[in-house]
């Protein structure tokens, strides 16, 4: 099918908050661009952002690239965590991705981006049983009865969609016909297993559930920060939930520390990052705590204002304690002890345990460790950043 977004070709469409989810929904593929006008990164990048929208348009006319005046439409920008400007983020079937567009910012490189990002990221398989699977990749593997079909559509754009996630295989047909006892299919595999793990709700149009499914199985739940993926882990606004290990020890307290998200805290995924942290490449946030590596094991919340100590990482176990140390940084609670002393409240193990929680009530308040992987976000060489800006 043929869209033509916006009505016509020649620039970048316009979105608001009223239009947004429908013109994006309609796109297979999208580059939006949030800008203000006040902004000269933002103002170099309009003429080439606008040819760039008309000539990659008329190659893919199922992808769309539009922009979002962040001055005039704030709560879109707000709501996609938009924090510098210019902003390129990335839309598939109108759901945006984790990572942004950071390539050179010329029409040959949007060009080259774009028909990168629409090639097949799906393997098409003859023969299951020669398949052969990179053991270091998650991998989701596709039975279906035939590529022209309802099934390999919604296939394929969730393969694209977690193209950076998984590898995506399907057989069709006959290679396929083992496995499809109940209609077309899915199986998961990582480097844990050669058997699959079936996905079994079908692939009805307007159902989410493949695509849930996937998501489950290809983006795990804790994930590990290094210096190549903070910059785009910062990028996403959400506050980081850490634990910073020895890599030198035994490292059980991973394993702990993943189950006690996965049962405790999976509500909070789209609020918060869990992350684990080599305690030796990321050494200088514990400095900032009052920690050094002698210290290790230990878990932080950094809200890219603020640092704050779980108090006592023996207890992470215990039903409910690390649940209450997030409760505690949404509540304002970690921020408010580290000023005043704890609450007139029973203590808790989610107490952020700082030298300032033993103050009396003086006049003297304290402030909580600036947040370090704040540092790690994007240069104001190359855009324009909110709090550079008091008046926003």
């Amino acid at each position: 099918s043929i869209y033509l977004f916006g009505g016509c070709h020649g620039a970048a469409v316009d979105l608001t908050e009223q239009n947004f989810s429908l013109e994006l929904g309609k796109a297979e593929f999208a580059i939006v661009n949030f800008y203000a006008d006040w902004c000269h990164f933002s103002q170099s990048l309009k003429p080439v952002f606008d040819q760039a929208a008309d000539e990659i348009q008329r190659e893919f006319p199922t992808v769309v690239l539009a922009k979002v005046d962040c001055v005039n439409q704030a709560s879109v920008a707000a709501k996609y965590h938009v924090n510098k400007y210019p902003t390129l983020k990335l839309y598939r079937d109108g759901r945006v991705l984790k990572k942004e567009y950071r390539g050179q910012r010329t029409v040959q490189a949007f060009q080259e981006f774009v028909r990168e990002q629409m090639k097949d990221s799906v393997e098409i398989v003859t023969d299951i049983e020669k398949m052969q699977l990179n053991t270091d990749k998650r991998h989701i593997i596709g039975y279906l009865e035939s590529k022209d079909s309802q099934s390999y559509d919604i296939f394929r754009r969730v393969a694209n969609f977690f193209r950076n996630d998984c590898e995506f295989h399907v057989a069709f047909g006959e290679a396929s016909v083992g496995f499809r006892h109940g209609g077309d299919t899915a199986g998961f595999r990582d480097s844990q297993s050669n058997d699959d793990i079936y996905y079994s709700n079908g692939f009805a149009p307007g159902n989410n559930f493949f695509f849930q499914w996937t998501q489950d199985k290809c983006v795990p739940l804790v994930r590990e920060i290094t210096f190549q993926n903070a910059e785009g882990l910062t990028e996403e606004g959400l506050p980081f939930l850490l634990l910073f290990y020895d890599p030198n020890a035994d490292n059980r307290i991973i394993e702990t520390f993943r189950k006690v998200v996965g049962s405790e805290l999976y509500s909070e995924k789209d609020n918060m990052n869990f992350l684990t942290a080599n305690g030796y490449q990321f050494s200088h946030p514990l400095v900032h705590l009052g920690k050094t590596t002698s210290d290790l094991p230990m878990i932080a919340i950094d809200d890219f204002r603020h640092m704050y100590l779980y108090k006592d990482i023996s207890k992470l176990s215990e039903p409910s304690s690390l649940k209450e140390f997030v409760s505690d940084l949404h509540s304002g609670k970690l921020h408010r002890e580290f000023h005043h002393g704890p609450d007139p409240t029973q203590a808790t193990p989610s107490e952020a345990s700082s030298e300032s929680t033993n103050k009396d009530n003086s006049n003297d308040a304290s402030t909580p460790p600036k947040s370090q992987f704040a540092k790690l976000s994007p240069s104001n060489q190359r855009y324009s950043l909110i709090g550079h800006r008091d008046e926003l």
